[in-house]
């Protein structure tokens, strides 16, 4: 005869036993299957198999407690038989395992040993009793894990809410207590740290520098988020630190994060709010600058000028430091895109000349990265937007010292300007995989500004190509786009596209009302003469040809000469300039095409 029994491993403390047999959890499939048959072909909650961890005990009861909601509650018979076993465990035990289920569902004896307050070989020698209850177990790099998370949980409820604010707190200090340990867990960092202040708060005690601590932890992790462009992130930390009295960097950080996600208006009352608490003129001009460039976005170019203005008065009575010397810098380079938006190429080239022995002197690496692209926007403004060999070096030198710097992000910024560059020379393919790889980065990161830029370029990348399916596809998208930021110019080199794309298919009715509403845009867009035009009015000329309308055709063409246009090469452009009767217009509608641009 046989007998099976089964038993708790507590059982095996008390009476050992040579041929007991542990089980071990049931695996997922295993899990799903066993519930399958208890729910009898019931619809249950996503997430039950990972709650339950393979207790078919848990999966029993889980499916028996499930409500009309089924919302996945933890059942009160299983939290009164996790509790009773919690509750028959010694004194000391029973602490340490409360101290283990405050620092996390993995754990460190040396974070433990902290909170617990006591020494490390005997925190040791209760997680081994606590492993051989099967309560925890035991991972390969010297840590332990709760064998169950309900384990954990019902723990944690134990607790009394002041023990708890306590402990907390001191899991943060153990995060804290090394750098690389503090910097690599920021998240947790957090957690312990808010959820101390909210615990101490509730509970009536005193709360010394918690909020300070709090707040610290909440602005590092927010920070950390900037850099690793985790904006919505970003958005969550500094919102959570200001609401708790953090200072103006906190609301700097804020409205960086704000700004970079296309919320311009809340971005500058978070740097006006900043402002008011500034400590010294550094931060004040940092300030001034941020909103400047909020300003630029815009196309605010008054308020723009006038607030990079102001910033400048904040530095004049400083005395000459680095930390100035590399504020001046970040003022002139955001001036000079201002000044690029402004088509000013001659102040352009003299803020230049007048930056450079600073910016090479002084500069950060990352400022010089950055000075190389304002040279890069002054040439191609001057080259009108039809890039030379030097130019083209240029950007691949600025390329290549963002690469050097290793942010992805700026990265993928660099490589959409190289990608700019070589689309404006009609190298499409090279064009073609690096304005691809700038809107992935910026699909993953959420930056609005760089995925509408992308999404414009390919569009007319693909128009050039004769591609009118995947032209159109980037010209909606790059609508969408541009449209959710206010930026005119893009959606009227959307709107040229898709008038293109109607025209290529014979719809003239169609490819006319989107040509009229890109020229509309682009009178009010970042440009002082919109230099795209050329997308909106070959289309519009194409069709008064064809409806004998040979004056509203020959206007078309002589606008595409303006020297603030993008160039259409030597020949296109003669016969632009020599159109005027009904054969000279056939013939720029013919190179229009041989070239991609219609």
């Amino acid at each position: 005869m046989l007998v099976i029994c089964t038993a708790r491993p507590e059982l095996l403390d008390r009476r050992p036993w040579r041929g007991a047999v542990t089980l071990l959890p049931l695996s997922d499939d295993e899990t799903e299957h066993l519930l399958g048959a208890l729910a009898g072909g019931r619809q249950l909650p996503e997430g039950l198999v990972a709650r339950i961890a393979g207790n078919p005990l848990f999966a029993e009861q889980f499916v028996r407690s499930l409500g009309a909601e089924e919302d996945v509650v933890l059942p009160e018979s299983i939290q009164a038989t996790i509790a009773a076993r919690i509750d028959l465990l010694p004194a000391s035990e029973k602490s340490v395992l409360h101290a283990a289920a405050v620092v996390g569902k993995s754990f460190a004896p040396d974070a433990v040993a902290r909170v617990e307050q006591q020494a490390l070989d005997r925190v040791l020698a209760q997680l081994a009793s606590l492993e051989r209850r099967a309560l925890l177990r035991r991972e390969d790099a010297g840590d332990f894990v709760f064998s169950h998370v309900l384990i954990r949980d019902v723990a944690y409820r134990q607790i009394p809410r002041s023990r708890r604010a306590e402990q907390h707190r001191r899991a943060a200090e153990w995060l804290e207590s090394g750098a690389e340990r503090s910097d690599e867990h920021l998240d947790v960092l957090v957690h312990h740290y808010t959820t101390a202040l909210r615990l101490a708060e509730a509970s009536g005690l005193e709360l010394g520098d918690l909020s300070e601590r709090a707040v610290s932890s909440l602005a590092r992790a927010g920070e950390r988020s900037l850099r690793l462009h985790a904006y919505h992130q970003a958005l969550d930390y500094f919102g959570r630190a200001r609401e708790l009295g953090g200072d103006w960097r906190v609301r700097a950080g804020l409205g960086r994060a704000l700004q970079t996600l296309g919320r311009r208006n809340e971005a500058r009352a978070v740097f006006e709010e900043a402002l008011a608490i500034a400590p010294d003129g550094v931060a004040a001009a940092g300030l001034n600058r941020l909103s400047a460039g909020s300003f630029t976005s815009e196309y605010r170019y008054d308020d723009a000028d006038a607030a990079f203005d102001r910033a400048e008065r904040a530095l004049e009575p400083l005395e000459p430091t680095e930390e100035r010397s590399h504020e001046w810098i970040d003022i002139q380079i955001a001036r000079l895109t201002l000044l690029y938006w402004r088509q000013n190429g001659d102040r352009m080239d003299a803020l230049i000349a007048r930056a450079r022995p600073l910016v090479e002197q002084d500069g950060e690496p990352r400022q010089r990265a950055e000075f190389l692209a304002s040279e890069y926007l002054a040439r191609i403004l001057r080259e009108r937007y039809r890039a030379s060999d030097e130019t083209l070096a240029v950007c691949r030198r600025f390329l290549a010292a963002r690469e050097q710097l290793g942010d992805p992000l700026d990265i993928a910024r660099a490589r959409f300007n190289v990608g700019f560059v070589h689309l404006t020379r009609g190298d499409l393919t090279e064009a073609q995989s690096l304005l691809e790889e700038a809107l992935t980065t910026a699909e993953q990161t959420g930056d609005a500004t760089l995925l509408a830029r992308s999404l414009t370029y390919l569009a007319q990348l693909h128009r050039r190509r004769h591609d009118l399916a995947a032209a159109e596809t980037f010209a909606d998208r790059a609508l969408a786009a541009a449209g959710e930021l206010a930026m005119p110019e893009y959606v009227g080199a959307a709107r040229g596209t898709l008038a293109w794309v109607a025209w290529r298919r014979g719809d003239t009715s169609r490819a006319t009302a989107e040509a009229d509403a890109a020229l509309e845009a682009f009178a009010v867009s970042a440009f002082a003469a919109y230099p795209w035009e050329w997308t909106a009015r070959l289309p519009l000329l194409a069709i008064a040809l064809v409806e004998g309308r040979i004056d509203d055709a020959v206007a078309h063409g002589y606008a595409l000469v303006d020297e603030r246009r993008q160039t259409l090469g030597d020949e296109l452009e003669s016969a632009l300039r020599g159109a005027a009767d009904e054969r000279d217009l056939h013939r720029v509608v013919e190179l229009a095409l041989e070239q991609g641009f219609l």
